[in-house]
């Protein structure tokens, strides 16, 4: 818990000379927040290890107690430093301290991973590679169904130049396309929890590393919406209300009306199969150099096959932000039902990579 001692319920202010209270259970280095227009900017500096983590920003100072080993405890303790109740009624700000809140939840990786100096840089390189991967993905992708997919020329010619289904498919595979080659020598490019979940029960990533990637890919997804949402709103005589256009759905809001069965089972089998590409053209035994493309054209096609049946998810990630955007301007069947979109992806990720572990497995006889 954060120790807020006589602060006020809405903010937290601390003297800057109070004296900072020990943790006794972990052994953890200092780290220092620069806290701006509701951000975190986390700077990890290399110090003698301390007791306790030391938190400080706008002249405040104060610590989180009873650090846990697990990164979401940690990131759920630092969140509670923004209270729902400071919301201002301005738009605006609703959106930079959502995407406060989003930082603060993506901050500490593991404060028992993150921290450890021989492998601190390299979790951050994940990180920040899969935040900034999920970005690309659910701003390019969804902003491609958003700003192109219909649009109409000004009148008086009112030409229909939108990319449609094909056009929007084909935004989605590019996207993996182009994070695949630029930054799948970092972090593998993974870009989808459910992708994730999938290497990790294939054996290809460690346990330590699938949280962290959780959150870097949930906070890049939610950055995007809250961006993307912003930009569209620019336009003269914006409806807030059309942004659920590209959010997930079933039954009455399914772009087909298919029921909730038929986006489960179409969810759960192109998520399968996906896995089932990624980690065959990422074997060993595969042609190098051609894994982007293979993946990519797959996530093409399965945009194809499935815009009309569920607006096409495969990804946690990508329903989640759209899904808290929509919410924020009123329309809350997107969240809920956006555990669909987060069981279904899951549970045929975990089945890939169970049977891919299984059944086509070879060890590497060179590793």
């Amino acid at each position: 818990m954060i120790d807020t001692q006589s602060a006020p319920t809405t903010a937290i202010k601390m003297s800057c000379h109070q004296s900072v209270r020990r943790v006794n259970h972990y052994n953890c280095k200092k780290v220092h927040i620069l806290h701006d227009i509701g951000s975190f900017l986390p700077i990890f500096r290399e110090k003698t290890q301390t007791k306790r983590i030391q938190l400080a920003g706008r002249g405040q100072r104060f610590e989180l107690k009873n650090a846990s080993k697990w990164p979401l405890a940690n990131a759920l303790n630092i969140f509670q430093l923004f209270p729902s109740s400071s919301f201002a009624t301005h738009p605006l700000n609703n959106y930079l301290l959502a995407v406060g809140h989003i930082c603060a939840l993506a901050l500490p990786l593991s404060l028992t991973t993150l921290l450890k100096k021989e492998n601190s840089m390299d979790v951050s390189r994940k990180f920040f590679a899969e935040l900034i991967g999920t970005f690309w993905l659910v701003f390019a992708g969804c902003g491609s169904a958003l700003l192109a997919a219909g649009f109409t020329s000004p009148a008086p010619d009112s030409l229909h130049l939108g990319i449609g289904f094909v056009g929007v498919s084909l935004a989605f595979g590019l996207t993996v396309v182009s994070m695949a080659y630029g930054i799948g020598h970092i972090s593998g490019a993974h870009l989808n929890p459910a992708v994730t979940l999938g290497a990790f029960m294939g054996g290809r990533m460690h346990v330590k590393d699938v949280v962290p990637y959780f959150v870097a890919q949930f906070a890049g997804g939610v950055i995007a919406a809250f961006l993307l949402f912003f930009i569209c709103s620019g336009a003269d005589g914006y409806d807030p209300a059309t942004y659920a256009g590209v959010c997930n759905g079933f039954g009455e809001h399914s772009p087909g009306k298919y029921s909730m069965v038929a986006a489960f089972v179409t969810e759960a089998v192109l998520t399968f199969i996906f896995l089932m590409v990624i980690l065959g053209s990422t074997d060993w035994r595969s042609p190098a150099g051609f894994a982007g493309l293979a993946i990519g054209l797959c996530l093409t096609l399965i945009h194809l096959f499935a815009i009309p049946v569920t607006n096409c998810s495969v990804n946690p990630a990508r329903s989640l932000g759209p899904a808290i955007v929509a919410m924020t301007n009123g329309q809350s069947w997107p969240i809920a039902q956006i555990w669909l979109f987060f069981a279904a992806p899951a549970a045929g990720a975990a089945l890939a990579g169970v049977v891919y572990r299984a059944v086509f497995h070879q060890a590497n006889p060179d590793a």
